[in-house]
């Protein structure tokens, strides 16, 4: 009879075990489906980002081409831009400023005045 319960609790163990063992099977069986479609993904991510590379790689090849005229002039394009919004952020302080001045030329006549 003892021998028989120590079989019955041998047995429920290991149906215990087994049980056990089924669960983390499912569990790495989905936590590897999850990273198969992971890789998926990063392998299509980079499949665009090699594309985008191709492309801006053949722009760069496509503007390096170009005469060295269409390059000054893009360069110079960018050093006029440049200086035309520093002569603009010249004007408007000196604008606020003269502003400032009217103002105060202003608020000091109304206090004689009054």
């Amino acid at each position: 009879m003892a021998e028989n319960a120590r079989i019955e609790k041998e047995r429920q163990t290991m149906e215990s075990g087994l049980i056990d063992s089924s669960v983390e099977r499912d569990s790495l069986s989905c936590q590897l489906r999850k990273l198969q479609r992971q890789r998926e993904s990063y392998v299509h991510e980079i499949r665009d980002m090699e594309e985008e590379l191709a492309a801006l790689s053949q722009h760069k090849k496509t503007l390096k081409d170009g005469s060295c005229m269409e390059r000054s002039s893009v360069i110079m394009s960018v050093l006029e831009r440049e200086e035309i919004e520093r002569q603009l952020d010249s004007a408007k302080t000196e604008l606020f400023a003269e502003q400032r001045r009217a103002r105060e030329k202003l608020e000091s006549m109304q206090e004689v005045h009054y």
